[in-house]
């Protein structure tokens, strides 16, 4: 089965990738600094659908803004991790990406 679209080639806005890894947040906050683009999981790089296992399956409800931010806290709280470290008595959760570039990318996608 190939992928149907105008144009099924890569290109600068447009990635496929055949699963998730964290590292793909990259992609996305490359494309909200830059034009735009589209992610698609569970495509190959010739445009053939390979499916992919959804690990986590949420429902998100609400205005688009509020969507965002559940999109945001998903993101932190089910795909990436950090390296805890205490200061005190106080927990510092280091993610890899700065929440305002995710929140920028997840904006741009919508």
């Amino acid at each position: 089965m190939t992928f149907e679209k105008d144009d099924s080639s890569e290109s600068q806005i447009v990635e496929y990738k055949e699963s998730w890894r964290d590292e793909y947040l990259k992609w996305l906050c490359g494309f909200a600094n830059a034009q735009g683009g589209v992610l698609y999981i569970g495509v190959r790089d010739d445009g053939t659908v390979c499916g992919v296992d959804i690990v986590y399956q949420d429902e998100i409800h609400g205005s688009l803004l509020q969507q965002a931010d559940t999109v945001i806290d998903l993101i932190y709280t089910k795909y990436l991790t950090a390296p805890i470290t205490y200061k005190g008595i106080t927990r510092v959760e280091t993610y890899p990406y700065p929440r305002e570039a995710v929140r920028e990318a997840v904006l741009t996608v919508y």
